[in-house]
C-alpha cells in the first residue's frame, strides 16, 4: 500500500479511538478485523503510528494548539476531518524515526493531501519541536506528554531521575516470555523458537524468562499452543518469585484474573500442593482453567468469589497473593493511553477498593502464613500508603523486608517493600509487599 493511504489508515484509526472508553488495543483489532486486506507490515506501520500519537498527544498537541494560535487563517487544521491528519502530520515531522521504505518524508504533505494547506505549517512545526513557547515549569510534562498531577506525584517519589522515568516510561515494552517449567526448560524452548523463526536471548532477572527480539504472533506458535510458555513481562514474573510458593503449599490467589500469576506459582510450586483462584468474573476464570489444560497444571482451583460462603477459606493457606486491581500506570509503556484516561479521583477510588480487597484475603492467611500485595501501579497512594494504613489497623501482621530475596535477583531496594522502575529495572512498573502473619 502506498505511503498516502497508510497515513490516511492511520488517521482514521486515530478518530476511532478518539473519546472510546474500550481499550485502544482492542480498537486496533476491530479495526484490522474489518480491513482484510492490509498485511502485516501495513498493519504494523498504522499501529505502530497510532500508538506513537497516542502516546506523546500532550507534545504535538501542544504544537498544533499553538500554531493555530499565531495562525488563525490555518483554522481548517482544526476542522474534525483535518484535526488527526495535522496531528499526525506534527507527530511525522517532529517524531519521526522511521527510515527506507516506511520513511514519511515531509514533502507527503504537500503531495499526498494538496487540500490542505500543509506548506507552512510543516514548516513552522520543525522549528517550534523543541516547545519553546511553552512554560518552564510544566516543560517536561509536555515534552514526554504527562498529565502534570503525574508529573508531580513521581517527582516526589523519584526527584532528579523523574526525566529518565518519564522517557521509560514512553519506550514500548519488549516481549518477554516466561518458560512453563512443567512443559520445558529455558534452553529447549529457546532451541525450538529459533525453528519458528523466533529469537530469544535469556532474561534479565528471573530463570524461567525469555526475551524475544521482536514481536511475533505467540497464538501460531506451535510451542506456545503445547503450552511450553507464556507471554509475561519480567516485572509479573518477579512477583511469582518473591512471593515464593513452595511445593505441597496451600496457596490463595486472592484476585487471579485469567491466571498469569497463578499459572506461575503452580510452576515454582512444582505442581503439588493447591492454588485457590479467586477472581470475580467467571469468563476469567473460564480462561484460567483452559490456559491451565495447555500447561498441564493440575492443582489449580477456580471459584467465583460471589459464591463463596463467609467462612469459607477462613485461615487456610500458607500464602495469598493480592495482585490488587489499580490503575496500572506501571504499566504505560504498553498502554499508553492510560496516560489520558487516568485521574486523580480514580487513583483514589482504586486506593478505597485496594484496602478492602486486601482486608478481605488478610482472613484466609494461617498463623505464621504470608501475604504478598501486589500492584502494577506506580502511585505511593496505592502501594506504600495502602500497606501502611493496613498495618496500622491489623496488629497481627508484620511487614517482612523485601531487600535480600529482591538482591538474590540481581535487583536492588530502597525500603522494605519493592517498586520496580521501568528507568531502572526496564520492566513494567510494579511494586511488592510481604507481610507475615503473627503466630499466637
Amino acid at each position: 500500500m502506498n505511503l498516502g493511504s497508510l497515513v490516511g489508515h492511520v488517521t482514521e484509526l486515530l478518530l476511532h479511538t478518539q473519546g472510546s472508553a474500550k481499550p485502544v488495543d482492542r480498537l486496533v483489532s476491530a479495526f484490522f478485523h474489518a480491513r482484510t486486506y492490509l498485511g502485516s507490515r501495513d498493519r504494523r506501520f498504522i499501529s505502530d503510528e497510532v500508538y506513537r500519537v497516542i502516546r506523546n498527544r500532550r507534545y504535538l498537541e501542544a504544537l498544533l494548539e499553538e500554531y493555530l494560535e499565531e495562525f488563525p487563517d490555518a483554522a481548517e487544521l482544526d476542522l474534525p476531518e483535518k484535526r488527526f491528519l495535522a496531528v499526525y502530520a506534527v507527530s511525522a515531522l517532529t517524531l519521526g524515526a522511521r527510515t527506507g521504505d516506511d520513511a514519511v518524508p515531509p514533502s507527503l504533505w504537500t503531495t499526498s493531501f494538496p487540500a490542505v494547506k500543509f506548506g507552512d505549517f510543516a514548516a513552522w512545526v520543525t522549528d517550534h519541536k523543541d516547545l519553546p513557547f511553552i512554560d518552564p515549569k510544566t516543560l517536561l510534562g509536555v515534552r514526554e506528554s504527562f498529565q502534570d498531577w503525574m508529573v508531580e506525584r513521581w517527582k516526589a517519589q523519584v526527584g532528579k531521575e523523574l526525566p529518565e522515568l518519564l522517557a521509560a516510561l514512553n519506550i514500548p515494552g519488549g516481549v518477554t516470555l516466561r518458560v512453563n517449567a512443567i512443559r520445558s526448560s529455558p534452553e529447549e524452548c529457546a532451541a525450538r523458537l529459533a525453528l519458528e523463526g523466533v529469537v530469544t536471548g535469556p532474561a534479565r532477572y528471573c530463570p524461567q524468562g525469555l526475551i524475544a527480539e521482536k514481536r511475533f504472533n505467540a497464538q501460531a506458535s506451535k510451542t506456545f499452543s503445547e503450552g511450553c510458555y507464556e507471554i509475561q513481562d519480567e516485572g509479573s514474573q518477579i512477583v511469582s518469585i518473591l512471593a515464593a510458593p513452595r511445593p505441597g503449599e496451600v496457596v490463595i490467589d486472592g484476585c487471579a484474573g485469567a491466571g498469569g500469576k497463578t499459572l506461575h506459582m503452580a510452576a515454582l510450586m512444582v505442581n503439588t500442593g493447591e492454588i485457590v483462584a479467586i477472581d470475580n468474573e467467571p469468563k476469567r476464570l473460564r480462561e484460567l482453567e483452559k490456559r491451565s489444560r495447555r500447561a498441564g497444571v493440575r492443582i489449580v482451583r477456580a471459584l467465583l468469589k460471589s459464591e463463596m460462603l463467609p467462612d469459607d477459606l477462613l485461615g487456610t493457606a500458607d500464602l495469598v497473593l493480592v495482585d490488587a486491581p489499580c490503575s496500572g500506570s506501571g504499566t504505560i509503556r504498553r498502554n499508553p493511553s492510560f496516560k489520558w484516561t487516568l485521574s486523580e479521583s480514580l487513583v483514589g477510588h482504586y486506593q478505597e477498593q485496594q484496602a478492602e480487597i486486601l482486608a478481605f484475603n488478610a482472613r484466609f492467611v494461617k498463623p505464621g502464613g504470608r501475604l504478598v500485595y501486589a500492584t502494577c501501579s506506580l502511585f505511593r497512594e496505592e502501594n506504600d500508603e495502602v500497606i501502611e494504613a493496613f498495618l496500622a489497623k491489623e496488629k497481627g501482621f508484620r511487614l517482612v523486608s523485601l531487600k535480600e530475596p529482591a538482591a538474590k535477583l540481581g535487583i536492588t531496594s530502597e525500603s522494605e517493600t519493592l517498586t520496580l522502575y521501568p528507568h531502572r529495572s526496564h520492566t513494567d512498573g510494579f511494586f511488592l509487599a510481604l507481610l507475615t502473619r503473627t503466630v499466637r
